[in-house]
């Protein structure tokens, strides 16, 4: 079923700097600076998914702001990482800043956004269409340790999942998708009237 309830405007996140203390991520994982940060993946804020793991790849999260930990695809076309939000929440992206590690720097990639729809009873069962918010090509022929990028015309879109896909070769000819850590700058949105609901039920 389609969510239902008020979408209303929880949070800013303005960009100052590159992973400073703004970030969506570093909002849902500090509670609105209540808390000391912890990872919202870990904490069950959001999801984090890929579509495949190098054997060398450790399984970080990319948004534990630990960046001595560095995710690795497999060398396989249209390498991805994906977050998940929740149903209850929705984003409009302003900014977004990527950290790599030391090599396998992208250079053709896109930047996109979804809003999966249920189509049955299964929770696998969803029709997904992704939009393309930002796309890159043949950029940073040096490679960037961090880069904070621009989200133009996105004022009016709000999405759940957003993700980030290789679509070309990286900084060593490969297909590989590397990174350390991901944050996101925007505006976010949560249906109040079914996150209130699932807080009485966890009570």
């Amino acid at each position: 079923a389609r969510v239902r309830g008020t979408c209303e405007v929880e949070y800013e996140c303005f960009y100052n700097y590159d992973f400073d203390s703004n970030g969506l991520f570093h909002y849902l994982g500090s509670e609105g600076g209540a808390l000391t940060f912890r990872s919202p993946a870990v904490m069950g804020q959001v999801l984090v998914s890929y579509s495949s793991f190098s054997p060398e790849s450790r399984r970080c999260d990319l948004v534990n702001r630990q960046f001595d930990d560095a995710f690795y695809s497999e060398d396989l076309p249209n390498s991805s990482m994906t977050i998940d939000l929740g149903r209850y929440r929705r984003f409009t992206p302003t900014d977004y800043t990527i950290c790599h590690g030391e090599d396998n720097f992208l250079r053709e990639w896109v930047y996109e956004g979804s809003n999966p729809i249920p189509t049955g009873p299964g929770a696998d069962q969803k029709e997904e269409n992704w939009d393309i918010l930002a796309e890159h090509q043949s950029e940073n022929e040096e490679g960037f340790r961090t880069e904070t990028f621009d989200i133009p015309d996105c004022a009016d879109r709000k999405y759940q999942r957003f993700r980030i896909r290789n679509t070309g070769y990286n900084s060593n000819e490969k297909h590989i998708l590397a990174m350390v850590a991901f944050e996101m700058y925007g505006f976010l949105y949560q249906y109040t009237n079914q996150l209130k609901n699932l807080k009485k039920k966890k009570k």
